[in-house]
């Protein structure tokens, strides 16, 4: 059978037909007082540890906020890199063609030349 099985009975904490001593009642107050202080220490504590956990937080969403920010820069940097060498490569093409062209005018230039100079010469013939 269960221990608990009886009815609890409120146990009063002092023995009322004794008197408390002077001792006693010094000690008992220290005790309420430690324990009052206990306690206003518990409460600090949850209070702190609140506080931290929320600066833990916002330094934490600082710290996404600023990685999203460089994340962010990159993707257009690399963006931008891509717009530069596209335009980049372009641009030598566009030297090439305007060069090739040029080449292609001398050496047309060059024998229509030759051309009219052997036509001057058939005729002086």
């Amino acid at each position: 059978e269960r221990r608990n099985s009886t009815p609890m009975v409120p146990r009063p904490a002092t023995i009322d037909h004794v008197p408390p001593t002077k001792q006693r009642e010094r000690q008992l107050e220290r005790r309420a007082r430690r324990a009052a202080a206990v306690r206003l220490q518990a409460v600090v504590r949850g209070i702190m540890a609140r506080r931290d956990a929320k600066e833990l937080w916002v330094a934490a969403a600082a710290a996404n906020e600023r990685a999203a920010v460089a994340k962010q820069r990159t993707i257009e940097a690399r963006k931008s890199a891509r717009l530069h060498r596209r335009h980049q490569r372009a641009a030598t093409q566009m030297q090439s063609a305007i060069r090739q062209r040029r080449a292609w005018k001398t050496v047309e230039a060059r024998r229509r030349l030759a051309a009219q100079k052997q036509q001057a010469l058939d005729t002086v013939r």
